[in-house]
């Protein structure tokens, strides 16, 4: 059970990992978190981390409690271009789930889900060819020099508020001001 009423704030995530990202609490086994109108919130201006992720065969109950300001990961840019290729590095992918990310069973009763985001897509890398604004060419390893790529931008991450492989039940519960990430832009081709 929370103290009634008390903001519970997290500066930096207790989980990492690869598939899924950084998160405040990693939950992996069956788990009620009765809040009393508790607040759990991410920080503004510490490193981006949702707040819950739920493992596959677990199981979190949430109750009376507000999830505010998770941020899963944003993607990295790409690498700009280097060398004959003349194509810019792809931006990674974004994280999903800005609050939750549930692979197992999450209950939520008078729960409130404000300003969550998932993840953004990082941006393609920039690629310059030294033919480019000349036109044709090659360069002097034989490769077409004129078509400069910049690399594809990442997918934004799903899930502004939760993103869900399991099972979700929500009962008298809000979301407020969650979004999605936004696709990373392609890189720049001169």
């Amino acid at each position: 059970n929370l103290k009634a009423g008390c903001t519970y704030r997290f500066y930096r995530p207790q989980s990492t990992r690869a598939d899924v990202g950084n998160s405040a609490l990693s939950i992996a086994r069956t788990v009620v978190i009765n809040g009393n109108g508790a607040t759990i919130r991410r920080m503004v201006g510490t490193p981006q981390f949702r707040l819950l992720f739920v493992k596959a065969g677990a199981s979190l109950e949430l109750n009376d409690v507000t999830l505010l300001n998770g941020h899963a990961r944003s993607g990295k840019h790409g690498a700009p271009a280097v060398g004959p290729s003349w194509l810019g590095g792809a931006g990674t992918d974004g994280r999903h789930g800005g609050a939750i990310y549930n692979r197992g069973t999450l209950d939520l009763d008078g729960v409130s889900l404000t300003r969550n985001s998932a993840g953004n897509g990082g941006d393609g890398g920039a690629s310059s060819s030294p033919h480019a604004a000349g036109g044709a060419g090659t360069d002097r390893d034989g490769h077409d020099a004129a078509s400069a790529t910049g690399g594809d931008g990442g997918d934004g991450g799903h899930g502004g508020a939760i993103y869900n492989t399991g099972t979700v039940t929500a009962i008298d519960t809000s979301f407020v001001q969650n979004v999605a990430g936004n696709g990373g832009a392609a890189g720049a081709a001169t």
